[in-house]
């Protein structure tokens, strides 16, 4: 029995056919497609954001694919902010650690709690009126952007379309 079922998958295999699927984060249009065409893709490809996104998400975080939002800096600097945070120890002395070039100037001397309770803007480079198009899209804090999961979804297919082989058959 297990014998036919892997000659049946290694028949599938040669035919093409992925043996993963993203169905439950990608619209439907975008279930049967490789990593790297979700990756180009614009950002409604994901399940969940409309196809106004597409504009605010380029407008606001300065991407226009799947795969450019997953490798946003924003993205990633909220994403390691909200990680750090979990290690602060509110109250203990400072040292020279800081992420300067990741906020405005001033937001420079606030502990990470209180940066992730700021609005995206506050991240050097987002410019104020990115704050209204990030919020209808649920993304209001930092901590919003850093928990985004169309943003940690855009990341792994970004990550995992560089993996990705021309021929579902091929193995290296």
């Amino acid at each position: 029995m297990l014998l036919h079922a892997t000659r049946r998958l290694r028949l599938a295999l040669r035919r093409g056919t992925r043996a993963l699927n993203m169905n439950r984060i990608v619209d439907k249009a975008y279930e049967t497609q490789s990593l790297r065409a979700v990756a180009d893709a614009p950002i409604s490809a994901l399940q969940g954001l409309a196809d106004w996104t597409d504009d605010a998400g380029a407008a606001a975080l300065k991407v226009e694919s799947v795969g450019e939002l997953g490798a946003s800096k924003y993205c990633e600097w909220a994403r390691a902010l909200v990680e750090l945070a979990a290690y602060e120890d509110a109250g203990a002395r400072r040292g020279a650690a800081n992420v300067n070039f990741a906020l405005d100037a001033a937001h420079e001397s606030k502990s990470l709690a209180d940066v992730l309770e700021l609005p995206p803007s506050a991240l050097q480079g987002l410019a104020a009126h990115a704050d209204e198009p990030l919020a209808r899209m649920g993304v209001k804090t930092i901590r919003d952007l850093g928990t985004w999961k169309f943003a940690a979804a855009a990341k792994a297919i970004s990550v995992l379309a560089d993996a990705e082989a021309d021929d579902a058959a091929t193995h290296k």
